[in-house]
């Protein structure tokens, strides 16, 4: 019965993972209607996992539900990019100011710190990923705000997509730069909010910056039939 429910569990994060990269990569046109059959087919996955991920993602705004039942794609356009941008900024910004204070309980960000603190070339470029999502997650719990703690869990794993990391040419941090920009960072949390607030904010711009440069020379590999990217 547990291994079931893992192996299901298991299924729907697959499914998850996997449709959520090919509506932001425009591997599916705005609009278009999708099925949960045809979906389960094409995934390899149950309708039950199938019908799980597509509530996520109408959670994420990038699957639309009709009042027929019918569901189709919302891509996300620049416009919902810069949104999700915005978004980002004024919840690390918020949480930043509220740890900085000195008054919350960071051992969670510690523990990420130290596993950055390790980080060599051995390293992959998807563990280095992870770090800085476990990174900004951390601050975020020790905020210890619940509005941000929720409206964060929200965006989260579209955040880590619309980084654009992983297609060619893109715009990364070596480990030793991840390491350094990083521990900066943390240690801007000693300083007070003031400080903390404002590297942050620097922070965040630069990464802005650097995913629309990704984003902008993924579009530059695409090759479109009538809207819809196919592989890279």
């Amino acid at each position: 019965m547990r291994n079931g429910a893992l192996s299901r569990s298991g299924s729907v994060q697959h499914i998850l993972r996997a449709l959520r990269r090919d509506i932001i990569r425009y591997r599916y046109k705005d609009g278009q209607q999708i099925r949960e059959l045809e979906l389960a087919d094409k995934y390899d996955a149950s309708r039950a996992a199938v019908r799980g991920a597509l509530m996520v993602l109408e959670k994420e705004g990038l699957i639309v539900t009709h009042k027929n039942g019918t569901r189709t794609v919302s891509c996300l356009s620049r416009t919902d990019m810069d949104n999700y941008h915005d978004l980002r900024a004024y919840l690390e910004t918020v949480a930043v100011e509220e740890v900085a204070r000195g008054d919350k309980n960071m051992e969670g960000i510690f523990e990420v710190v130290n596993k950055i603190r390790m980080l060599d070339e051995r390293n992959t470029h998807e563990e280095i990923q992870q770090l800085n999502s476990d990174f900004r997650g951390s601050i975020i719990l020790a905020s210890g705000n619940k509005a941000v703690i929720q409206a964060w869990s929200n965006i989260e794993d579209v955040m880590r997509e619309v980084t654009w990391e992983d297609i060619p040419q893109a715009v990364r941090q070596e480990p030793e730069d991840f390491k350094k920009a990083h521990t900066g960072l943390f240690m801007a949390l000693m300083q007070g909010p003031g400080e903390a607030v404002r590297l942050y904010k620097e922070h965040l711009e630069s990464s802005r910056m650097k995913s629309l440069k990704n984003y902008y020379t993924f579009l530059s590999y695409v090759q479109r039939d009538e809207g819809v990217a196919q592989e890279l």
